[in-house]
């Protein structure tokens, strides 16, 4: 049973329609996982953090004799309760990922595919985020509705205490000093979201197949190409990377076209390039 208590808030829209539209979020857990590095990655790029220096970790937790198995994913930016209420709680909101700041790196939509998967795909789940001095924890409980724990909802928290909370001693062993150092300052936060109890964990969809199909899974290919990705598994850290895919045979390229510099359609003349080939 979780420490943690969600009280229910009515959702933005009606719960008849999350659930029609949730049925289509059935997705498997590399997807799912997919999207919450997006957010992690969302959650940098509004900070204006460079991508060597982005840090995101997957954790992948076995049952133990007082928890249940739990899927996470941690980056150190944290959120405010304002950005909770204003962003996250919202449905379909096609500002959802800007959250107001116009950035080329922002790679999520309407900010439904991550919470579609905390909502689908767990018994419950949450994530506990602390920013500013101050702990949030919010999520969906096992009937599928979102809320605050009320014991933790803009809270006044010292690090050690969120951390703890957090369980995050170990995984901070894994950051560089200076990522470390800002955390201890106040320059940054955290969040961690967990969902507990995953469905579909039969047969071969267990976490070290999980975590191979989100290494080539293409929503999450270009992250890990530019960001520090980490996995936990049975307590191995592995370094997450792309995956080069080679060509087809018959098509390593790189192949050279010519083409007009200008196409004639009766009396008007489109200028299609400045040169007279291209490269792919």
């Amino acid at each position: 049973m979780s420490q943690f208590k969600i009280v229910e808030q009515p959702n933005a829209f009606h719960d008849h329609l999350l659930d029609i539209i949730g049925n289509e979020f059935k997705f498997d857990h590399a997807k799912g996982l997919a999207e919450w590095l997006k957010n992690s990655s969302d959650a940098y790029n509004r900070a204006d953090v460079n991508d060597e220096d982005q840090f995101i970790i997957i954790r992948l937790r076995p049952k133990t004799a007082v928890l249940p198995p739990r899927f996470e994913c941690i980056d150190f930016v944290g959120m405010t309760h304002d950005e909770i209420e204003t962003a996250f709680k919202k449905w379909g909101d096609p500002n959802a990922a800007t959250r107001g700041k116009s950035s080329k790196k922002i790679l999520g939509g309407h900010g439904n595919g991550g919470k579609f998967y905390m909502r689908q795909m767990f018994d419950e789940s949450r994530f506990i985020t602390y920013r500013g001095g101050f702990l949030n924890v919010f999520g969906f409980n096992e009937h599928k509705r979102y809320g605050f724990d009320k014991n933790y909802e803009k809270k006044k928290a010292k690090l050690d205490r969120a951390i703890e909370l957090a369980d995050l001693q170990d995984v901070l062993k894994l950051i560089p000093r200076v990522l470390k150092n800002k955390l201890d300052k106040g320059q940054i936060g955290f969040t961690v979201v967990t969902g507990e109890s995953p469905e579909k964990m039969r047969g071969r969809n267990n976490p070290r197949s999980i975590i191979q199909r989100l290494r080539v899974h293409p929503q999450a290919r270009r992250l890990l190409k530019s960001k520090q990705v980490f996995a936990i598994i049975d307590n191995q850290i592995i370094k997450l990377e792309a995956d080069n895919i080679p060509p087809r045979e018959g098509f390593e390229g790189p192949f050279e076209y010519e083409v007009p510099q200008l196409l004639l359609r009766g009396s008007h003349e489109l200028v299609l390039c400045n040169s007279n080939s291209f490269t792919l």
